[in-house]
């Protein structure tokens, strides 16, 4: 760790994620995070964020994590719901409210 997804597609750059040690200053014990998943936007709505959150447990795996965490904010927690992700907490941070979520593997 850390570790580095990249989703690419004939030479096109689709998104990528982070597999990190640590992702949200008040909460240093939990690890690993799933950190800084993006997609391009000509390519949202099409599986490719679904894809690199699966890669990236895929890799928490192999490296022998039994879970994996992840904050967000707004509408997306409803999103990782969807994927498998459960809330932990929700707190605040950076001046905003985040949702705290794991995914056990």
């Amino acid at each position: 760790m850390p570790s580095v997804l990249v989703a690419v597609l004939k030479g096109e750059l689709l998104g990528s994620a982070n597999l990190v040690a640590s992702d949200l200053p008040p909460r240093p014990e939990l690890t690993p995070w799933l950190a800084q998943l993006f997609v391009a936007p000509t390519r949202r709505r099409a599986g490719v964020g679904a894809a690199l959150a699966c890669a990236i447990l895929e890799r928490a795996r192999q490296c022998g994590h039994p879970r994996v965490y992840l904050y967000t904010s707004g509408t997306l927690p409803q999103y990782y719901s969807r994927l498998g992700w459960r809330v932990v907490e929700r707190l605040a941070s950076l001046e905003r409210e985040r949702t705290v979520m794991v995914y056990d593997l």
